[in-house]
């Protein structure tokens, strides 16, 4: 029962449906679908059976496609937990070897994302790195950081659905169906293992939501952390998973006392739906149709595109968006008499004729990302970034030029490194059940004669 009303409770709690319906944010929807196994398998290695570390390697890995920065609140979480409960650690060395193991056997797992993209942020330096916060029209801005009103806050806590102003204005909010489980605890006076733990993730839930204060001393605030998740917010996440746990956990203790709880289960399953259906509605018929907008009444300058979520990873030498879009395709050369003629681009490729009468540099409408290669006649040339951020390349006599992104050796052997470890870790996981599964039949078989 306790599971059956987390699951609930955390599925189609407010700030998941504000991913849905107010952010389009599918990739942190997505995400919330896999907090739950992470921490199920940190609960595996700390209190449970250590020998079923690969919950989660499974976990972290499917987060770290999903979202990454929902990786990072997991794992943030994660090391507070394991210091929380670094006695049951202590007590029983092993564990700790096993999260390790779980930890190394994840990063050969999720291969594929991680080794390229630690390739690419090590070859140049990109907007996310600048560690600035930005003021945007949802949250408000105190000393560089995007936090929310408190009396806001709160308000949200005790909200079915929050009236929006535009279709970019929201609240950021937990809801009235997680907050509900708090109050649950007032009617709890068991005092046990399992109870204290739930405790400890409504404290831990309840000082994540404080970050989200404009109130609080900026002091509490690593803010190189805070400018990689961008919002406070974002913690609301985890969060919502704590107090889906303990509403789920709280309310099942009471259902077994007392009959007449069952009353609050119908109340607080009434409200899940009654937030559903108030969301959804809202934008099905309120929502404005999608406007095509010209670039010319796009202005977005170099102060606000890490903020508004679409530049985080451009190299920091790309001046702001609208060049981007004013720039279009062309072919910017430094000798005018320079002539570049049959333009065209085949999937990766970008492709055109040069005429030159002494050396030149061209620059190319493509950003540039370490796994360029360039030919001019079949010949190989070098590729370097431009002071726009964009590929550049030598050109020193006539003929044709071939620019194509062919990726990096890392980017083509992680794949097969993602693929092997897959394979062999399914293997060792049905090995490891089938084994499991036979010594239980014959202590099984024991007893009976």
């Amino acid at each position: 029962m306790a599971a059956f009303i987390t699951a609930i409770l955390y599925t189609f709690c407010l700030y998941r449906l504000q991913d849905l319906y107010d952010r389009s944010a599918l990739s942190e929807a997505f995400s919330f679908t896999f907090v739950p196994l992470a921490f199920w398998g940190l609960y595996e290695i700390i209190k449970g059976d250590y020998k079923k570390w690969y919950i989660i390697s499974i976990g972290f890995c499917l987060l770290i496609f999903t979202h990454v920065i929902a990786t990072l609140l997991v794992f943030i979480t994660s090391i507070i937990i394991i210091i929380i409960y670094y006695k049951d650690l202590r007590q029983e060395p092993k564990r700790l070897l096993y999260l390790i193991l779980s930890g190394m056997v994840c990063v050969l797992l999720s291969a594929y994302f991680l080794f390229p993209f630690f390739e690419q942020i090590s070859s140049n330096s990109f907007y996310f790195e600048e560690g600035r916060m930005f003021a945007i029209n949802f949250g408000r801005a105190k000393d560089d950081l995007i936090r929310i009103p408190t009396q806001n806050v709160l308000v949200g806590m005790l909200s079915i659905a929050l009236p929006k102003i535009t279709n970019l204005h929201f609240l950021p909010a937990i809801g009235l169906t997680l907050t509900f489980g708090i109050f649950l605890r007032f009617f709890i006076h068991e005092k046990d293992q399992k109870i204290k733990s739930i405790d400890i993730f409504v404290v831990l839930a309840l000082v994540y939501i404080a970050f989200s204060f404009d109130t609080l001393p900026s002091f509490f605030y690593v803010k190189k952390f805070f400018s990689t998740i961008q919002f406070t917010w974002r913690l609301y996440e985890i969060s919502s998973f704590f107090l889906a746990l303990a509403g789920g956990y709280y309310l099942s203790l009471l259902l077994q006392k007392n009959i007449r709880s069952v009353a609050a289960l119908i109340c607080l399953l009434g409200c899940v739906v009654l937030l559903i259906t108030v969301n959804s509605t809202y934008y099905k018929y309120t929502r404005e149709k999608p406007k095509t907008i010209s670039s010319q009444n796009i202005i977005i300058d170099k102060n606000s595109i890490a903020g508004l979520g679409l530049a985080e990873y451009l190299p920091i030498k790309v001046p702001s968006i609208e060049f981007i879009q004013d720039r279009n395709i062309l072919l910017k050369t430094n000798n005018i008499e320079t002539v570049t003629n049959n333009f065209e681009r085949k999937n990766r490729a970008t492709i055109f004729n040069v005429i030159v009468n002494k050396p030149d540099i061209i620059e190319l409408p493509l950003i540039y990302y370490k796994g360029y290669s360039a030919k001019l006649n079949n010949e190989q040339i070098t590729i370097t970034e431009s002071e726009n951020g964009l590929i550049e390349i030598p050109i020193n006599q006539s003929g044709k030029v071939h620019v194509e992104f062919t990726g990096t050796l890392i980017q083509k052997y992680s794949f097969y490194v993602t693929v092997i470890s897959i394979l062999l870790f399914c293997i060792y996981i049905f090995w490891y059940n089938r084994k499991n599964k036979n010594i239980n039949k014959t202590n099984h078989v024991n007893t009976i004669i």
